[in-house]
């Protein structure tokens, strides 16, 4: 048996941190979380994270329509 877990902490005192989303999907047999973090810049991320994973996608955001 495997156990599996998953940390997440606040990034409001992260430098370049400009908060996030915490996305949740309840599908027809399981529920899926996706959680979108906003930072400044790829150095931001690079400060918080230590580098810039190339597995994950790291998207330029063009519009935003939700109140800041």
């Amino acid at each position: 048996m495997i156990a599996r877990h998953w940390r997440g902490w606040p990034l409001s005192g992260i430098e370049g941190s400009r908060g996030g989303y915490i996305l949740r999907d309840n599908g027809p047999r399981e529920v899926e979380f996706v959680v979108a973090n906003l930072f400044d810049s790829l150095d931001a991320v690079k400060r918080f994270a230590g580098r810039v994973d190339p597995r994950e996608p790291h998207y330029e955001v063009r519009a935003a329509t939700a109140a800041a």
